[in-house]
């Protein structure tokens, strides 16, 4: 370990290239491994995985808009 700052750790590559800066919660100095952090972990990841579709239709949206605005874009450069 060749630095610690209060939210990462950073580690020496041992072939002399950049250094290997790790972060989240369990690279802090505040952390502690307790029954709550499992638990938390657990109810991110059903957070998560609860919220795919919604994500994946947002995505879709935003693509839509762009190819819509591509379009707009190619008619107004032509005339």
């Amino acid at each position: 370990m060749v630095r610690t700052t209060k939210t990462s750790i950073s580690l020496a590559d041992p072939e002399g290239g950049r250094n290997l800066r790790l972060r989240g919660a369990i690279y802090e100095q505040s952390f502690e491994n307790g029954d709550g952090f499992q638990a938390e972990i657990e109810r991110a990841g059903e957070r998560y995985r609860a919220t795919a579709e919604a994500r994946v239709r947002q995505a879709r949206d935003v693509c839509q808009q762009v190819q819509s605005l591509s379009e707009q874009v190619r008619r107004l450069s032509r005339q």
